[in-house]
């Protein structure tokens, strides 16, 4: 069975496997089977506007951003998968562990969901990636991504790193402003990394699909969603690779 090349990773999952032979350091390689095996989907029930998880076709769902009059800047957000499983432990190892040779997977797997979706793509002008801050050598992953599908699928508009959006300085993840417990937590983290961020070229009149790797509460591509309308963009519509099975409480 051919291996793709990415590192396996410690998923029990797919440590079930007995085609992907250990390497020489005790590594293994994982094979296109491997990571369709431990790929968990979403749900089959879920949100159309945030891909949440849903108990049943009728349930609302309780993402703040999904509510009636909500300030929701984007029109959808979609994801690939579930971050969980196989995915979950490769895009971790792509964003905290440098394993880049990731982007070039993750690349075949979005172009797999674009292809797949049509109804979605057909009114795409501009595929832009959600940046990272500036200076980030190990996990400039947004960027790796985007030029990884770039090339792949050149008839994508996919825009060049920094060509759109530009990030002028660092700004507290979400994941910090809560373990920190930063006044405003999340939503505040995905405030400062939008207003952190520069847009760079004419958007107007544009409809946007912008690329994510990981969709949480939607806090954070919703800022940038917002900043990208208020420059003129028509149309902002969301892509991930995961969505987390978060279920959220409060804004």
């Amino acid at each position: 069975m051919p291996a793709i090349g990415e590192p396996l990773l410690t998923d029990p999952t797919l440590a079930l496997c007995t085609t992907c032979l250990p390497l020489r350091n005790g590594a293994r390689r994982i094979c296109e089977s491997c990571f369709r095996h431990g790929f968990q989907p979403l749900a089959v029930h879920r949100c159309p506007l945030c891909s949440q998880s849903l108990t049943g076709p009728d349930t609302p769902c309780v993402n703040w951003l999904c509510k009636p009059g909500a300030d929701r800047a984007f029109t959808a957000a979609y994801a690939c998968g579930l971050y969980t499983g196989s995915l979950g432990a490769a895009i971790s190892a792509w964003k905290y562990g440098g394993q880049a040779r990731w982007s070039g997977r993750f690349a075949r797997l979005l172009e797999e969901w674009m292809t797949a979706h049509p109804e979605v793509m057909n009114g795409v002008d501009l595929v832009v990636g959600n940046p990272s801050a500036p200076g980030r050598t190990t996990g400039r992953h947004i960027e790796d991504l985007a030029a990884a599908l770039a090339a792949l699928a050149p008839h994508r508009p996919v825009a060049p790193a920094d060509h759109i959006l530009t990030k002028t300085r660092t700004t507290p993840s979400s994941a910090t402003a809560r373990r920190e417990r930063i006044p405003g937590g999340a939503l505040a983290a995905a405030l400062a990394h939008a207003d952190a961020l520069q847009v760079t070229a004419d958007v107007t009149g544009l409809r946007i699909l912008l690329l994510d790797d990981v969709l949480s509460s939607g806090n954070q591509v919703n800022a940038v969603a917002r900043r990208l309308l208020d420059a003129g963009a028509a149309d902002v519509t969301v892509l991930v690779l995961a969505r987390t099975p978060w279920k959220p409480r409060t804004r």
